[in-house]
């Protein structure tokens, strides 16, 4: 299974850069999430999901990271979190 996540405005894209990704896996007990793809010219984001029997009903923390199109300044974390 894969979580997605698609920008609704232009003018910002999904991080690439390796000391600040896209997505930073707050909580990940079991190894659920894995490969995680900016694709779209910066405007998607996959990211795959084991979504084991054990992960049910599991809340999980995670932090998006995003900045102005070919900017070099990151805007703040969206820090949301997800249940299974």
């Amino acid at each position: 299974m894969s979580l997605n996540w698609t920008l609704a405005t232009t003018g910002y894209e999904f991080s690439k850069e390796h000391y600040k990704f896209a997505i930073i896996i707050k909580t990940n007990p079991n190894d659920e999430f894995n490969t995680a793809v900016v694709t779209g010219n910066g405007q998607s984001l996959s990211l795959k999901f084991k979504h084991g029997a054990g992960s049910r009903g599991k809340q999980y923390a995670y932090a998006l990271s995003v900045r102005p199109a070919g900017g070099t300044a990151f805007c703040e974390w969206v820090d949301p979190w997800l249940i299974s």
